[in-house]
């Protein structure tokens, strides 16, 4: 073989390997994902919504394909946000006030039939294993700046 040949067949291994690693990573993070939303997205507890989040979990686990079609969509919207420094003070910033903006604006547009608590769930999931890169870019705790002292 030669000297060309094989830094080619190298050369196409590796880009082979990198796609393939991009690819696998991708299924791993909606393979989290979705074990996120069927562990966690429905732990709560409500004495006035009854049943509520076992109805919910059913609903969820059979609208695998909405669930992750949500969870795309509120990174997409997240990834509009301005970027953000590590700690903005004023709490402006904050994952449950966006999560909370976010709910807010798409309350109308959701395909979801679950619980607003239910949903704000699946959003903390999507954020955490779709694109938790946007989310560290996009909000920031607020921390009281002589905490830091």
């Amino acid at each position: 073989m030669s000297k060309w040949a094989a830094v080619g067949a190298v050369a196409g291994i590796a880009c082979a390997l990198f796609l393939g690693g991009k690819w696998l990573m991708h299924v791993d993070q909606e393979g989290q994902y979705s074990a996120y939303v069927r562990e966690y997205a429905t732990d709560w507890r409500s004495s006035t919504l009854r049943g509520v989040p076992q109805q919910d979990r059913v609903w969820l686990a059979e609208h695998h394909d909405m669930v992750l079609a949500e969870g795309q969509a509120s990174c997409a919207w997240l990834e509009k946000l301005p970027e953000v420094p590590d700690i903005v003070p004023s709490g402006d910033a904050d994952s449950g006030k966006i999560r909370e903006q976010y709910l807010d604006e798409t309350s109308s547009s959701t395909q979801m039939a679950v619980n607003e608590r239910t949903r704000s769930g699946v959003i903390t999931g999507a954020w955490a294993y779709l694109c938790p890169d946007i989310k560290y870019s996009r909000t920031s705790p607020s921390i009281d700046p002589d905490e830091l002292d």
